[in-house]
């Protein structure tokens, strides 16, 4: 049996995300945000592959790299694919798992339902290289941080500011000032009278408590470590592969009610989907009541995109 279908799979599934064999199902890529704890290693993120039997109209992806690669006209690769299905489709029904490349294998139950199992040591290309890496919890950065401040406290820093002020005016004052006519015995008492009123003057100034500026260092800092959405998830009722028949197809789906339906366009794909979340599980949520209050879009299904 001719594997240029899995072949093809394997390498346009982490383009597009989602790719159907016509007359045989969708294969759907669901990137697994890494779980970690606190004072633990978080882990790199994962792919999960999964397959919905229900998608079987043709997106054109395989049948569009059979045309590229074997140069055949398209009802020609339309016809090389369907002959392969039904070839599948006859090896799977003795019940026998048939791998489909690096993906996984599919395999047919006792019921006559296809079903897919993922091939947990596959790994996709845009995770080749990544380690996991320490994470550490942010009030002990900050304990450390301040512990390093303390090391050399701001009111040393302003003595030093202090004592170059002084140093400054004791080199300007004139002279006279310091020796009168009541000679050496009557200048010292003028120039310690003077040192002594600078030291007066800047003493506010190294009596700052350092341990309040640093606290307040610590919280500016805290205040802009907010946590950020690093992903969308849309609720995805439909795609095509240019941008005219995907006009279409929306059109069709607003007048079928869903007027807050709207085109992604990712990786040359352009799917239709009715709403957005920055949050999984109330997409996952929504998708579940959306499902069931739209039997005719039971097949929706979610999408996640980096932003």
């Amino acid at each position: 049996m001719e594997n240029k279908v899995f072949t093809y799979l394997e390498f346009a599934l982490p383009i597009h995300n989602c790719v159907i064999i016509p007359e045989l199902g969708g294969f759907i890529v669901n990137q697994v945000e890494p779980l970690h704890h606190i004072d633990a290693n978080v882990c790199v993120p994962g792919y999960m592959i999964t397959f919905n039997p229900d998608l079987k109209h043709d997106d054109g992806v395989i049948v569009s790299y059979y045309i590229r690669d074997g140069k055949m006209t398209y009802n020609a690769a339309l016809q090389k694919i369907k002959d392969f299905v039904k070839g599948l489709k006859q090896e799977l029904s003795t019940q026998k798992p048939v791998t489909c490349g690096r993906l996984g294998s599919l395999y047919m139950n006792k019921e006559g339902k296809l079903l897919f199992e993922a091939n947990p040591s596959f790994v996709f290309p845009s995770l080749y290289g990544l380690t996991a890496v320490g994470l550490s919890n942010l009030s002990d950065i900050n304990r450390r941080e301040s512990a390093s401040r303390k090391s050399f406290p701001v009111k040393y820093t302003l003595g030093s500011v202090a004592a170059a002020v002084v140093a400054m005016f004791l080199f300007t004052v004139p002279s006279a000032n310091v020796s009168n006519n009541t000679g050496l015995q009557g200048g010292i008492p003028q120039q310690s009278g003077f040192i002594y009123s600078l030291a007066e003057q800047v003493k506010p100034l190294l009596e700052v408590d350092s341990v309040k500026v640093v606290d307040a260092k610590a919280e500016s800092k805290e205040s802009e470590a907010q946590p950020q959405s690093l992903r969308t998830y849309y609720i995805i009722v439909g795609g095509e592969d240019t941008q005219s028949r995907a006009d279409r197809l929306l059109d069709k789906i607003k007048k079928n009610g869903l007027h807050s339906a709207s085109i992604l366009e990712s990786g040359g794909r352009f799917r239709i989907y009715v709403a957005s979340f920055s949050d999984k599980p109330e997409a996952e949520g929504f998708l579940d009541t959306f499902r069931k209050e739209n039997p005719k879009y039971e097949t929706a299904w979610l999408y996640s995109k980096r932003n």
